[in-house]
C-alpha cells in the first residue's frame, strides 16, 4: 500500500525504486533495500519497502548508500 500524507492528505507517489539504505543503529549496522515514496503537494519523502538486510554495514556499503540513516531506538 503506498503511503499517505498527514500534511497534504493525499496519496504518495513511488519516486524511486530500491533505494540502498545504510542503517546506523547499534550494536550492527545493516544495509537494506527500500522505495522512496514523494508527495506532490508538500515534498515530503519516505523510504517504505524494507525487507530482511542484505549485508552488514562496512565503509565500502556507506560509500554505495543512497541514504544513510542512524536508528531509532
Amino acid at each position: 500500500m503506498r503511503p499517505f500524507c498527514p500534511t497534504c492528505c493525499r496519496w504518495m507517489r513511488c519516486d524511486k525504486n530500491d533505494v540502498i539504505v545504510a542503517e546506523l543503529s547499534e550494536p550492527v549496522a545493516t544495509v537494506r533495500n527500500g522505495d522512496v515514496y514523494a508527495c506532490d503537494g508538500c515534498g515530503s519523502r519516505v523510504v517504505t519497502g524494507f525487507g530482511a538486510s542484505y549485508m552488514l554495514f562496512t565503509e565500502a556499503a556507506k560509500a554505495r548508500a543512497d541514504l544513510v540513516v542512524r536508528g531509532v531506538a
